[in-house]
């Protein structure tokens, strides 16, 4: 107040009252009257000057057109924050940012994307009016913390970190004033959601961090803000292919002691086969994977010993509920349900004979898999050959199905013949036996048909 008396009224008083006086009392009022409003037009001159400069040059407090900057769309029917300015303090000011849903016209048609918006006051240090703006995107779902917080992935060369697919998006705007003022909401950048790779499907809570610094003061930033945008991802995520490897090999350890335990017990030899498979595959993920799945696993293991020896055949199907209910079975990897079929077929083979049970219930699971039968059936000709068969059931062993037609039969017969002639002659002596009594068994089950026709 002090300085305001000292700076415009005093002054004022001066040259509105003093100043006329004089004149009068010389007896020209004519230039008293002329004094008086040339003091009150140098004084509204330099009122308005110093509202510029104080405004950063501008007269209307808003961001330059000329930016390339435009205001959402008047009719948008979401509802904006509402934003008051702070009083800037030094180079650093007010700042906020949002993100909205919004349709955009991409170029190859309209696309849903998330449109970050921001408003407030960008004061930049004189002479250094190009600004470099950083946004960067995480998955917080399960914490914004360092080690809790995700990379979100981009599909756009332009919106990637230099070498990799994670997110960011760099760019630089020549500012017109050092003290830029944004009263309204101003967007900045859309991404296509449909370009975007999340750790996981399901609600994601997704933080956008904008940082604002002059050319050549990255580390300085004059401006920042964060928000954090809750979106359903209904496609599977990147860490969704790891956990559903994980859940695979939960399912198949649960399996291979369902088969192990059909004769009554899990024995020594199958509970080795099983964990032996279990840490080859813990071996195989990277480094800092291992912790954490070799805690589930070995859970897995555990229930699966003492649900072996109680489950019935006929409860297979209850082993896959929990899993399809958050990854569908046909969407696992088909390498991974291979190996599942395969060590089930080993735990039957491990006291080197494979009973019908058994081999029903190998069958049964690779059905629930989806396992191509041809798949079965190259497995089975490996890991169960016909000496190992207890139960010498001709069908079973040639994979033949009693549903199949007399046509289909005779078909899938041929198929047989010529892949197993062609391996008589293979250097292996157990491969060459298991040809030889596979197309003894071939040639028994033509001479079945041919006499029932």
């Amino acid at each position: 107040m002090k300085g305001i008396l000292l700076n415009r009224i005093f002054p004022l008083f001066l040259l509105l009252v003093v100043s006329p006086a004089v004149y009068a009392g010389n007896g020209d009022s004519e230039a008293g009257a002329l004094c008086c409003g040339t003091v009150i037009f140098i004084f509204i001159a330099i009122a308005i000057k110093e509202a510029i400069l104080k405004n950063g040059g501008r007269i209307n407090n808003q961001m330059d057109p000329a930016d390339g900057q435009n205001d959402p769309p008047a009719d948008s029917s979401e509802p904006l924050p509402q934003y008051t300015p702070p009083v800037p303090q030094g180079y650093r000011s007010g700042f906020y940012m949002t993100v909205l849903p919004r349709l955009k016209d991409m170029g190859a048609g309209e696309m849903q994307c998330l449109t970050v918006l921001i408003t407030g006051v960008i004061n930049l240090p004189p002479n250094m009016l190009t600004a470099v703006f950083n946004l960067y995107l995480w998955d917080v779902t399960l914490g914004e913390e360092e080690d809790k917080r995700k990379p979100v992935l981009c599909s756009i060369p332009e919106l990637q970190m230099t070498g990799s697919q994670i997110f960011m998006w760099t760019h630089m705007m020549q500012m017109p004033y050092a003290n830029s003022v944004m009263n309204s909401w101003t967007e900045i950048l859309s991404v296509p959601v449909d370009l975007l790779t999340f750790p996981a499907r399901g609600e994601r809570k997704l933080q956008f961090a904008l940082s604002i610094a002059p050319l050549g003061m990255i580390q300085n930033p004059v401006a920042a803000a964060t928000f954090v945008y809750e979106h359903t991802n209904s496609s599977l995520g990147y860490v969704d292919g790891i956990r559903m490897r994980i859940k695979a090999e939960e399912l198949g350890l649960k399996y291979a002691a369902a088969v192990g335990a059909v004769d009554g017990s899990l024995d020594d030899v199958e509970k080795t086969l099983v964990r032996n498979w279990m840490d080859t595959r813990i071996e195989s993920l990277p480094e800092n994977l291992r912790v954490d799945t070799t805690r589930s696993l070995s859970r897995a293991l555990m229930i699966a010993e003492r649900l072996g020896t109680s489950i019935k055949p006929d409860e297979i199907e209850m082993l896959c509920e929990d899993i399809a209910n958050e990854y569908p079975i046909g969407s696992f990897p088909k390498g991974d349900l291979y190996d599942i079929v395969e060590l089930c077929m080993k735990v039957a083979a491990a006291d080197g004979i494979a009973g019908p049970e058994e081999l029903n219930l190998v069958n049964r699971i690779a059905l629930l898999l989806g396992v191509d039968p041809e798949r079965v059936t190259q497995l089975s000709d490996k890991i169960l050959p016909v000496n190992m068969h207890s139960d010498k059931d001709i069908n079973r062993i040639l994979g033949l199905d009693p549903e199949w037609s007399s046509r289909q039969t005779k078909k899938h017969l041929r198929e047989q013949y010529r892949e197993w002639s062609a391996r008589v002659t293979h250097s292996d002596a157990k491969v060459r036996d298991q040809a030889d009594e596979m197309l003894r068994l071939i040639a028994l089950k033509r001479a079945e048909i041919d006499a029932e026709s």
